[in-house]
């Protein structure tokens, strides 16, 4: 302390400026860096966020995958069943898009194990959109093959079998004729000679016709609902066409003309079996769109959500961190301007101390000593600066001023002496 007070008055002031701009100094670095600090942060922040969003978007791709997945069992073309299994495949290439660029830009050999395994459930859910893919289509070839393309001749046969009847005999052609003839190329019927004994077996052909109606009409509306409900009726219609066929061919046919309603029957048999068929075909591919397909679905989007639950993580964990620094950073900030104001404050009161007391003082001393006060010390002349300088040359001065005061004061006393 003796040490400060001894240097000069200009390091004293330079030595104080000079602390203060160290501190200033401090302060700047420690500001930066906490701002450098928390802009990484920040950006950390803002990447995970990224990647956060980047998950959500292949989570939402991949449940529009799957929800196109489920509508194939719905369509009723296969134009439009092939156009909605490529919405299904834009939306899968989408989320897989999605889940290489992010898994590429993980850093930990666990994350993107976890997106490897979303992605080959991706896979395997393409996989099997395709194979619903066939089985609609099959179920879809099969109506048009045998429902839509055999029911006009069905019905002509039909027809003809009535004229038979109406007639009392064989046409020319027969049931044969038609089966084999395009639709609506019925055969004409040979010259009428109706007979009653026919009676029943006309009105057998009309339930057995309308048994068969409300199969095909059945088998229709299964396949454009799907109701399970309906897919009962048509295999209950089953087997009353085929009691009802038994009974037309016991109404006492001729033997052409039943030989004619036994292809009718053969008809109607490829019919209900082929309706049976679709209703096998459209449970199966049931069972397996809600269960395969979903279970494969709800892997995926295990596997997503486990992924966006630690992007989740990673984002909290950055945020926390950023605050954190942030809140260290404001506080350092705040602590180094607090010191510097204190440092400020203190170098004041020393400056004062050291500079302004004394000069007050030797102020207050040459005030004295010209009003004739010499006795007054002036202090401070055990210092090496300047203000001891000042205050030795100022105790000199009162020395000679008190000399000169006395020596007046002695003349002053002398007797004159008068000429």
């Amino acid at each position: 302390m003796r040490f400060v007070r001894n240097l000069s008055i200009g390091l004293k002031l330079a030595l104080s400026g000079g602390v203060t701009l160290m501190l200033l100094g401090f302060l700047a670095v420690s500001a930066l860096g906490g701002l450098a600090r928390v802009t990484a942060l920040q950006a950390r922040v803002a990447v995970a966020a990224a990647q956060q969003r980047q998950i959500a978007a292949a989570l939402m791709a991949a449940q529009a995958m799957l929800q196109h997945s489920q509508d194939v069992r719905f369509q009723q073309s296969v134009a439009e069943v092939n156009r909605t299994v490529d919405a299904a495949s834009r939306a899968g290439a989408r989320a897989r898009g999605l889940l290489r660029a992010l898994q590429a830009d993980q850093e930990s050999q666990a994350q993107r194990d976890m997106l490897a395994r979303a992605l080959a459930g991706l896979d395997g859910v393409d996989g099997l959109i395709q194979r619903a893919q066939a089985m609609r289509g099959a179920m879809l070839n099969t109506r048009q093959r045998h429902l839509f393309q055999a029911q006009p001749i069905f019905e002509d046969s039909v027809n003809t079998l009535m004229q038979e009847l109406t007639a009392g005999a064989a046409t020319a052609s027969g049931v044969a004729a038609v089966a084999a003839a395009p639709a609506g190329g019925a055969a004409k019927p040979a010259a009428a000679a109706p007979l009653d004994r026919h009676l029943a077996s006309r009105q057998a052909l009309d339930r057995y016709r309308l048994s068969m109606a409300h199969l095909l009409n059945a088998a229709l509306m299964f396949m454009a609902t799907g109701n399970p409900a309906i897919g009962s009726q048509v295999r209950e219609a089953v087997p009353q066409t085929q009691a009802r066929l038994k009974l037309l061919l016991a109404s006492g046919l001729d033997d052409q003309v039943k030989g004619d309603a036994v292809i009718l029957g053969t008809l109607g048999k490829a019919i209900g079996q082929a309706a049976v068929d679709l209703v096998q075909q459209s449970a199966l591919l049931d069972r397996f769109t809600t269960h395969d397909l979903t279970q494969a679905d709800r892997s995926v989007r295990d596997a997503l959500g486990q992924a966006s639950q630690m992007i989740s993580g990673r984002v909290a964990a950055a945020r926390a961190e950023a605050d954190t620094a942030a809140a260290f950073a404001r506080e350092r900030i705040l602590t180094i301007a607090a010191i510097i104001g204190l440092v400020l404050a203190g170098s004041a009161w020393l400056t004062a101390r050291a500079i302004a007391r004394p000069i007050g003082a030797m102020t207050k001393a040459v005030a004295a000593m010209a009003a004739g006060e010499t006795g007054m010390r002036i202090g401070f002349t055990d210092r090496r600066d300047e203000v001891g300088r000042m205050a030795t040359a100022l105790e000199t001065l009162r020395g000679v001023v008190r000399r000169a005061f006395v020596q007046s004061q002695m003349i002053d006393q002398l007797p004159i002496g008068v000429t």
